[in-house]
């Protein structure tokens, strides 16, 4: 499951599945996580120089994380607030045909300021 292509809540094709939800909605799930780092380009003059963090966990039924993972980024301490982060939020859990399910998540973030 991808954050970034989460289907409507209202397609008929999906009425079966829930997926898991961070509370305040997908964009400020990003901004709160680039709110947390204080990373910047390395070179003004380069528009691809980025810092891009892969990230990923599985939302458990009870709505924490476990599981959670950093890729992309290389500064130990950025990924540790966000690890931390992630580790004392709550999510909505996701949904099968009724049921709180375990689900996997992974989405991207660009960490520039």
């Amino acid at each position: 499951f991808d954050l970034d292509d989460q289907a409507e809540d209202d397609s008929p094709e999906f009425d079966f599945v829930q997926y898991p939800k961070y509370p305040k909605g997908k964009t400020q799930l990003h901004f709160d996580i680039r709110e947390l780092c204080s990373l910047s380009k390395k070179s003004e003059n380069d528009m691809f120089d980025f810092n891009m963090a892969f990230i990923s966990f599985t939302v458990k039924k009870d709505g924490t994380l476990e599981n959670i993972r950093i890729d992309g980024i290389s500064n130990k301490k950025e990924m540790q607030k966000i690890i931390k982060f992630l580790s004392i939020s709550t999510f909505t859990p996701g949904f099968v045909k009724g049921e709180m399910v375990n689900s996997s998540v992974q989405f991207s973030v660009n960490l520039n300021e």
